[in-house]
C-alpha cells in the first residue's frame, strides 16, 4: 500500500514530499533548501545538515559538503573540496575537484574525472570509471576500491577492502594493505587484490596481513612485500 503526504512549509518555496513505500521514507526538499540551478552561483560554497546537496551540470563552485545527506555533482562540475558524513557522494562525468572525502558512505565517480588531491572513504566503497586521474592517494578503511582505466598519482591504501584494477589502470606509487593481521571484525575472509593484464603497479605491493592475489601478470608477485 502506498500513500503520499504533502506538506507546505512556512516558506511557500519549500515543499516537502514524504513518500511512504514498504515502510521507507524518501524526502525531497524544495528549491529554497536544495539549491536550485537558479540559486547556484560561480564560486559559491554549499553545505547542508540532514539533507542532500546537488550541484547542477556545468557549474563551477567552491566547497560542497553534507552531514547526514548525500552529495551529487552532475557532469561537467568543477569544485574544490567535496565531503560527506553519513551520506554517499555521486559524481558524474568530466568533473574536476580538489579532493573527495566521505565518512560512512560510498563514492561513485564517472569517467574523465580529475582530482588534484586524494579520494578517501572511511566506511564505504570507491569506484571510478575510465580516463580518470587521482593526483594523490585513494584510501578506504572498510570499503572496496574498484578502478576502471584510472591513473593514481601516489598510493592505493586500504585496511579491509578488496582492490580491483582493470582497463589499463596505473598506480604510480604503492598498493598497501594495512592493519593488524588476524584482528578483523569487518570481514571473515582475506581481502582480494585483483589486477588484470592491462593494468600495472609501478611501486610495491605492501601487505601487513593475509591477502588473496589474482594477478593476470604473474610478474606482479615479485612486487609483494610482506611486513
Amino acid at each position: 500500500m502506498r500513500s503520499i503526504i504533502k506538506t507546505t512549509a512556512v516558506r511557500s518555496t519549500s515543499l516537502v514530499i514524504c513518500t511512504f513505500l514498504l515502510a521507507s521514507c524518501v524526502i525531497h526538499v524544495g528549491a529554497s533548501d536544495a539549491y536550485s540551478k537558479n540559486e547556484q552561483g560561480e564560486g559559491r560554497s554549499y553545505s547542508a545538515t540532514n539533507k542532500s546537496v546537488r550541484i547542477d551540470e556545468g557549474l563551477s563552485v567552491s566547497d560542497v559538503s553534507s552531514v547526514n545527506g548525500s552529495v551529487t555533482l552532475e557532469s561537467g562540475v568543477q569544485a574544490d573540496e567535496v565531503s560527506s558524513v553519513n551520506g554517499k557522494v555521486t559524481i558524474g562525468d568530466r568533473v574536476n575537484v580538489d579532493s573527495v572525502e566521505v565518512v560512512n558512505g560510498r563514492i561513485t565517480i564517472g569517467s574523465d574525472f580529475l582530482s588534484e588531491d586524494s579520494v578517501e572513504s572511511v566506511n564505504g566503497r570507491i569506484s571510478i570509471e575510465e580516463n580518470s586521474r587521482v593526483g594523490k592517494n585513494i584510501e578506504t578503511v572498510n570499503g572496496d576500491i574498484e578502478l576502471e582505466g584510472v591513473t593514481v598519482g601516489r598510493d592505493i591504501i586500504t585496511v579491509n577492502g578488496d582492490i580491483l584494477l582493470s582497463d589499463g589502470s596505473v598506480v604510480e606509487g604503492d598498493i598497501r594493505f594495512e592493519g593488524k593481521p588476524n584482528n578483523n571484525s569487518y570481514r571473515s575472509k582475506p581481502p582480494v587484490l585483483r589486477i588484470d593484464a592491462s593494468s600495472t603497479v609501478k611501486g610495491q605491493i605492501i601487505i601487513y596481513k593475509e591477502v588473496e592475489f589474482d594477478f593476470a601478470d604473474e610478474e606482479l608477485a615479485s612486487k609483494v612485500v610482506r611486513k
